[in-house]
């Protein structure tokens, strides 16, 4: 599948933002906005973390970041 021009700036960005953090939230809302998604964060790679689990089609019990809002989900 190839990727559409905004994907390909989307993932970039994030790239480029490894290297200047201050980035990341830029980066992020680039790839979602892509995506077509409302946003996007970066779970921990830790599977006993609470969020390090795929959470896909399960219910939100805590928010997975302090920006996101409950009415969001």
């Amino acid at each position: 599948m190839a990727l559409t021009t905004e994907t390909t700036r989307a993932i970039e960005a994030c790239y480029d933002a490894l290297l200047e953090p201050e980035w990341w939230p830029g980066a992020l809302q680039k790839l979602a906005d892509a995506l077509g998604a409302t946003s996007c964060v970066i779970g921990p790679c830790d599977p006993e973390h609470p969020f390090g689990a795929d959470r896909r089609g399960q219910p939100m019990t805590a928010l997975l970041s302090r920006l996101h809002t409950p009415s969001q989900y």
